[in-house]
């Protein structure tokens, strides 16, 4: 299934499309639906360690108090509001979003509401962080979503499975999504670098447990609320806390 993203980059007398950029040096997604070799059988579960790229992952349950010793205020979902605030910058004219980026040009996210799934999209948004360069929009698609990052500077955008989630010496991006059961949209973490542009370092696809919220404690430590499949649940899934240190 495949989905049109309309992003706008208007030049003088030119209008030319954005599109989100694929690293080629990523390493290889381990997914749900890839076929178990012997490999793969013998690696650890990802309940206990998995890599992200060159970085090992150390996984730990935690328990609930630990987790919430960490307060990390949430971005406000009030579209309303984030625009009030950004005014200078974003405006929504009824389906569209304008983006005034710092080149003198204007992106541009236009809703769909074609019964063509493959046309369908819904954005709405999120506003900005400090000390990241990009405007956050979360995209609503037929059976799935994501959340662009688009820079403020060129327009670029990236798509990512989940909010993305600053690390406090502000030179990497977590970004993580649950999706156990249903399994339409990714379900896993995914690793980026701070840089201009942005450059993913590594994703994975976890095929046991799936990330929900997530915070960092330091530049190497993540606290996070996820689900792990179980089948002796009514939802087949069961609410676990983690600490991921990374090696």
């Amino acid at each position: 299934m495949r989905y049109n993203i309309y992003i706008l980059i208007m030049a003088i007398g030119i209008i030319g499309c954005s599109e989100s950029k694929v690293d080629s040096n990523t390493d290889p997604i381990i997914g749900i639906d890839t076929v178990v070799t012997d490999e793969v059988k013998n690696q650890e579960s990802d309940l206990i360690t998995f890599n992200l790229g060159e970085i090992t992952a150390k996984v730990k349950l935690i328990e609930k108090s630990e987790f919430e010793k960490i307060f990390i205020p949430k971005p406000s979902e009030d579209e309303a509001k984030n625009l009030y605030k950004d005014s200078l910058k974003v405006t929504r004219i009824q389906d569209t979003l304008i983006f005034k980026l710092n080149n003198g040009e204007n992106a541009y996210l236009i809703n769909d509401d074609s019964d063509d799934d493959s046309k369908y999209g819904q954005y709405h948004y999120l506003g900005t962080i400090d000390n990241l360069n990009h405007f956050i929009v979360y995209g609503a698609f037929y059976e799935w979503h994501n959340y662009l990052l688009i820079d403020m500077e060129s327009g670029d955008t990236n798509y990512l499975a989940g909010f993305p989630i600053l690390s406090p010496d502000k030179k990497t991006i977590i970004s993580g999504n649950c999706d156990l059961v249903a399994g339409f949209t990714f379900n896993g973490l995914e690793l980026y670098s701070n840089t201009n542009p942005i450059n993913k370092i590594s994703s994975i696809e976890l095929m046991e447990w799936g990330p929900e919220e997530i915070k960092w404690i330091d530049n190497s430590i993540l606290l996070i609320k996820g689900y792990v499949s179980d089948t002796s649940m009514d939802n087949l899934r069961r609410l676990e806390y983690f600490k991921i240190e990374f090696k």
